[in-house]
């Protein structure tokens, strides 16, 4: 699935890993993540 991800996808894709894991992650990592991920379309400030 990251295959053809950029090194800054890979890094947002961990950083995504480590919410998922319970770890306690700034949101504005999280919100740069989604960003990269093209998830954070239309994100709101949190």
């Amino acid at each position: 699935m990251r295959d053809g991800c950029s090194s800054e996808q890979i890094e947002a894709h961990q950083v995504l890993d480590m919410v998922a894991s319970g770890f306690d992650v700034p949101k504005d990592e999280i919100s740069w993540a989604l960003f990269v991920l093209g998830d954070g379309v239309g994100l709101v400030k949190l």
